[in-house]
């Protein structure tokens, strides 16, 4: 494979489980990837409706110092809601989380760190007032 930010899907359509997908970045070494799929639960109708989703989201690099100029991926876990983003100065960026797991997948100086946060925790935040901070590795 050629250098490049990829994305890998697992998925059996007409099984019991769930579709996992995730983004990997391949430079110069090997890359190895593993990925195990949940059983999927029982499924209902899903409507969103209301005001916007929309919280702020900051990177750090290792040091604590904000990155700006980041690419940001923000998806839900079947990548049927996914933008993305580029983090400001202050290495923040408005973004609009949707799903019940939300994976925001960096690409930053040719390293990717993915996080997955689930809505519960999204939420507390909003009602706290408080922004997600993201650490690159």
């Amino acid at each position: 494979m050629a250098a490049g930010l990829y994305r890998v899907i697992a998925t059996c359509p007409y099984g019991i489980c769930e579709t996992k997908i995730t983004e990997f970045l391949v430079g110069d070494a090997p890359v190895e990837l593993e990925l195990k799929v949940d059983v999927s639960p029982t499924r209902g109708n899903v409507t969103v409706v209301g005001p916007s989703n929309r919280m702020r989201v900051q990177l750090l690099d290792p040091q604590g110092k904000p990155v700006a100029s980041a690419e940001v991926l923000v998806r839900d876990s079947s990548a049927e809601f996914e933008r993305w983003y580029k983090t400001n100065s202050d290495g923040e960026a408005d973004v609009e989380p949707l799903g019940t797991k939300i994976t925001f997948a960096v690409l930053y100086k040719r390293t990717l760190t993915e996080e997955t946060v689930s809505a519960a925790s999204i939420e507390k935040l909003r009602t706290e007032g408080k922004k997600l901070v993201i650490r690159l590795r």
